[in-house]
């Protein structure tokens, strides 16, 4: 009993711990992935100089100012925002306080005296207050490049080379990826909780080793008189040897499949009533990894851990079986 309660319990814990983490590492890369303008790098020139025309032209990107340095008709100001949704050339996303106040599926766009025709595509719900714009791509007048301006921006065609884009910045520019940096920071804490919690796992392992040992040298001295028996009555060294690893492994075994089914029960009763939504606000939370294509892998790391653990211990009762003095048990007897 001492040692399935003790062995469930760290299983457990272990599998909430591993499975946690999966969950929010897998919540905030879908957080980012949907994030507005999540491939926006804004660089300056360290010397806060304006750049150069042959300095834009060694940059890679995409470079447009704000689409709040035109005008757009019923509107007394707006704010802009590229946004990574495809559309087609002049096609707009608006925000729920702009589509209120042009109450039309089409807006007016003047920049330096000449008039263009924007269709809004959707309406996306964000927290502001004032009228946002959100284009993609819009007419080669509008898409000013970045010119004697101490700012530019640039859009990463894949946000997922937004760390190798900063990476290989020259020197003398200084980029600033807002919402890469905002999630860089979760998944750099996820990283040192995972790192910890391999730690956590490898300690609990040497633990589980110790304490099932000390369990099963209790055993073993319960039942050395028994072997003396066996051994006195003709039963050969490797077969007894062969008998207590085939007892200790089976023990070892059934104790990591009852908790490997407790775990999964405790799992799947979670992600039924979705406690995790109740508690942090996130639903589904505890997931398994999915390495080599299938979520149970999990399960079999810890199975194999338990065949190792009752492989070594069966090796620790075959030496002290060597050390029994045989005719005092059978005095004894």
């Amino acid at each position: 009993v001492m040692m399935f309660v003790s062995q469930i319990y760290m299983v457990l814990a272990m599998t909430l711990i591993i499975t946690g983490l999966e969950g929010f590492n897998g919540y905030y890369q879908k957080q980012y992935n949907q994030a507005i303008n999540n491939n926006l790098v804004m660089i300056q020139k360290k010397n806060q100089e304006p750049f150069k025309e042959k300095e834009i032209t060694k940059l890679k990107g995409k470079y447009q100012y704000h689409l709040d340095i035109g005008k757009i008709e019923g509107l007394k100001n707006f704010q802009s925002f590229s946004i990574n949704k495809k559309t087609k050339q002049n096609e707009v996303y608006v925000n729920h306080a702009l589509i209120t106040k042009i109450k039309q599926n089409k807006l007016i766009y003047k920049l330096n005296h000449h008039q263009y025709t924007l269709k809004i595509k959707g309406v996306i719900q964000d927290d502001y207050q004032e009228p946002v714009l959100y284009y993609h791509s819009l007419s080669n007048e509008i898409a000013l490049q970045c010119i004697d301006v101490s700012t530019c921006i640039v859009y990463v065609k894949n946000h997922k080379y937004m760390k190798d884009y900063l990476t290989h910045l020259s020197v003398q520019y200084q980029g600033i990826a807002p919402i890469y940096e905002e999630y860089e920071s979760y998944f750099k804490v996820i990283d040192l909780f995972k790192k910890v919690s391999l730690v956590f796992i490898f300690l609990s392992f040497m633990i589980a080793i110790v304490l099932m040992g000390y369990m099963v040298l209790s055993m073993f001295y319960e039942n050395q008189k028994i072997f003396a028996i066996m051994l006195a009555n003709g039963y050969q060294n490797h077969h007894l040897a062969f008998f207590i690893l085939k007892k200790i492994s089976l023990m070892m075994i059934s104790i990591g499949i009852v908790s490997c089914l407790v775990s999964s029960g405790v799992l799947k009763i979670i992600s039924l009533f979705d406690i995790s939504k109740k508690i942090w606000g996130i639903s589904h939370l505890f997931v398994l990894p999915r390495e080599f294509q299938w979520p149970f892998t999990l399960y079999l790391f810890y199975l194999l851990g338990y065949i190792v653990q009752g492989i070594l211990l069966s090796l620790f009762i075959v030496l002290k079986m060597k050390k029994i003095k045989m005719y005092e048990c059978l005095r004894e007897e």
